[in-house]
């Protein structure tokens, strides 16, 4: 029992770790749905509920080999313990990059500013990103990057408007104050 002592904390705290991780990712995308932004996937034709099933799969797939780790951790098999969680870490890094891609985008515009069709962030290459104003530009065809290299700052601009997320609106919110009326403040 001693021997799986020193597993036994680091496997709850990744197990906490994991439960937040996965939470913060389902309020980042209702928050975005709730702006009306579309939340890009990882493949065109996967849907959202596949998407999270393939990511629980990972996630159920680790923690089987934790508990594996733990009971070859109890029977002295520092080996197997190892390479059960070499594995447990490899699947939870899977999960963590896919949900990472959905939640933070790599690229400053959705569409592409010279044809306005949607970006796909995992088919764009290196080919097909411009740096401008210190933000990465993609574009969605070879031809793109060289069109954009001919427009001035200002064409640029203007492209580039088009080619952006929706913003949020700010909206008015309301503090109250103890013993004050309500007053309307605006949200930075």
């Amino acid at each position: 029992m001693k021997k799986s002592m020193w597993l036994s904390v680091p496997v709850g705290v990744l197990a906490v770790a994991i439960g937040v991780w996965v939470l913060q990712a389902s309020a980042a995308e209702k928050s975005a749905e709730s702006l009306g932004e579309k939340i890009p996937t990882t493949k065109p034709a996967m849907t959202e509920q596949m998407f999270y099933r393939m990511q629980a799969a990972h996630l159920s797939a680790a923690i089987k080999s934790i508990d594996q780790a733990v009971g070859a951790v109890e029977t002295g098999d520092k080996e197997t313990a190892l390479t059960q969680l070499k594995s447990a870490r490899q699947l939870i890094t899977q999960a963590h990059q896919a949900l990472e891609r959905r939640i933070e985008p790599k690229f400053a515009n959705v569409k592409c500013p010279i044809q306005g069709t949607p970006i796909n962030p995992d088919k764009v290459t290196d080919q097909l990103i411009r740096e401008y104003k210190g933000q990465k530009i993609a574009f969605c065809c070879a031809g793109c990057p060289q069109a954009w290299d001919k427009l001035t700052d200002a064409e640029k601009e203007a492209k580039l408007i088009e080619a952006l997320p929706a913003k949020p609106q700010t909206k008015p919110y309301f503090i109250k104050h103890q013993g004050a009326n309500e007053h309307q403040h605006q949200q930075n």
